[in-house]
């Protein structure tokens, strides 16, 4: 890596016999990121088992599925789909065009507004908690228990919204997948803690969802320091690849919108137990490996199809 800030920072484009070996490197990344996908997926399916052997359909299962499912709403919109959409290529721009200088700049603003508008959303989650409850899981406000640990659980996870979206972020900036592995292990974990020691099983794996969180962003925080990225306070958080960035944005909010929705209206309709019986918001987020093989060759190609890295 060079020290010198003043050059643009290109992606080096291979020809001739050289595209030909680039071609099977894209083939041979997309095998590798595509293991570690199913992998993850792998982990995520005997997750899902643990939790329902343990949590069953019941009262527990539902409140924890609830409270997970309201900062996963937003994840998309902030999280990876930010990213991808936008955060990606306004940083391949910079790269190629801008000098290095610039392009940490760059970095060092949308980690600042990430933190900044993160934070906000995150606080005003915790303390609006109980009316986003009731507008999302309406027919838990019948039973007092359920509703008021879908509102405790919705507390404790609310804070995963910014470890995953900042997650995300650095993912950009690496050129690399998440870790989700490590959510998994995490969750798996807390509930193999929780029979152990005898805890509240929801309470502990809301909690491993955090500590799941924690290391993900871990894992690319440390990946990122390794490639000679450091972040400090940007000298403006008026900045022309931000601006771009917004803008950038706004279709992509429109999009995940229609998606959210949908999740939404699943949620809003299994809650209702009078109409569709016990159990229901288990049921519709209980194991399923269907996913697996789209996952693997979705986020295989992904990311490896991107220019080269240019830290």
């Amino acid at each position: 890596m060079s020290n010198d800030k003043s050059q643009p920072l290109r992606a080096y484009r291979p020809v001739g016999p050289e595209a030909s070996h680039a071609h099977w490197s894209i083939l041979r990344s997309s095998g590798i990121v595509a293991s570690g996908v199913l992998a993850s997926r792998f982990l995520g399916f005997i997750r899902d088992v643990v939790i329902a052997h343990f949590m069953g359909t019941g009262l527990l299962a539902e409140a924890f599925f609830v409270a997970q499912r309201i900062p996963n709403l937003l994840r998309d919109l902030v999280g990876e789909g930010a990213a991808n959409a936008a955060i990606v290529p306004v940083l391949c721009e910079y790269s190629q065009k801008k000098s290095r200088a610039e392009w940490q700049e760059l970095v060092n603003a949308v980690m600042a507004w990430g933190v900044i508008i993160l934070g906000v959303i995150t606080v005003a989650g915790m303390v609006a908690a109980p009316w986003i409850v009731r507008l999302m899981a309406p027919g838990f406000m019948g039973d007092a228990a359920k509703f008021q640990l879908t509102v405790d659980l919705t507390r404790i996870m609310f804070p995963y919204l910014v470890l995953i979206a900042l997650t995300a972020f650095q993912v950009g900036i690496l050129y690399t997948l998440q870790s989700p592995c490590l959510l998994n292990v995490a969750m798996i974990v807390s509930v193999w803690a929780a029979c152990l020691f005898s805890w509240h099983l929801a309470y502990a794996l809301s909690v491993g969802v955090l500590v799941g969180g924690v290391l993900q962003l871990g894992a690319q925080g440390l990946a990122l320091k390794k490639q000679g990225v450091h972040y400090v306070r940007p000298k403006t958080l008026n900045n022309e690849g931000v601006k771009k960035i917004w803008s950038l944005l706004a279709p992509r909010a429109l999009g995940s919108g229609v998606y959210q929705l949908n999740v939404f209206a699943d949620t809003f309709c299994a809650s209702l137990a009078a109409i569709v019986g016990a159990g229901g918001i288990a049921a519709i987020y209980g194991p399923c490996p269907v996913g697996a093989g789209h996952g693997a060759l979705g986020r295989g190609d992904h990311p490896s199809c991107l220019p080269a890295r240019f830290i």
